[in-house]
């Protein structure tokens, strides 16, 4: 339970990520991006439900739910396993970040004007990606398995049921989906506000 909470605060914080427009400077005020409001973030989850639904019958079971996750981050996991050893090393992951970042040219200036705004992003990265590792290597071994990769999409989806299957039917409905996507992008920006009011006044100073 402690790992699937954990990963739903990831999973939580990476909506986040998507759906803050990010700055880059004075001349270009927002970088276009594909996601960058809620109404984008839920226009690409009623894609990926499409892609879900593999019976085409309008609501996702458990089942699909896990057969679309297993697809998907199988998919990363077998790029980043360069040697082909079933095993992703805190080496092959690093590779695979500097790989999306060099074949990305959006993402990889997000990245540089976050590193100039502050110098401390590097030492944040590095702990998001060990906080990601400790939710998936299951044995602590500071390697990821295929077999850790499937239960984590289980216990993630599992986890999402719980929240989401608001009727407890078994299945999840596009109304459900999208309430989900927007409670998770309302404790986002909850979060968010209260991580930066420091003072704890319940308002945002430009500072």
């Amino acid at each position: 339970m402690k790992n699937a909470l954990r990963m739903l605060g990831l999973g939580a914080l990476a909506l986040g990520a998507l759906i803050v427009p990010a700055r880059a400077d004075d001349a270009v005020k927002d970088i276009p991006g594909p996601i960058d409001s809620l109404q984008d973030l839920q226009d690409t989850g009623k894609m990926l439900f499409k892609l879900a639904d593999a019976n085409n019958d309008g609501q996702i079971t458990q089942k699909e739910a896990t057969d679309a996750g297993n697809l998907f981050v199988g998919g990363f996991f077998f790029r980043a396993d360069a040697n082909g050893d079933g095993v992703v090393s805190k080496a092959e992951m690093q590779q695979a970040r500097d790989e999306a970042l060099a074949s990305r040219p959006l993402l990889r200036m997000i990245v540089t004007k976050a590193k100039r705004d502050d110098p401390k992003t590097d030492a944040k990265a590095r702990d998001a990606s060990q906080n990601a590792l400790s939710v998936i290597d299951s044995n602590g071994d500071g390697q990821v398995q295929a077999s850790e990769t499937r239960q984590m999409v289980q216990t993630g989806v599992q986890s999402l049921f719980a929240a989401a299957d608001t009727n407890r039917d078994g299945k999840m409905n596009p109304t459900e989906v999208n309430a989900a996507i927007a409670g998770a992008a309302k404790t986002v920006v909850q979060a968010a506000f209260q991580e930066a009011d420091s003072d704890n006044n319940g308002q945002l100073s430009q500072a």
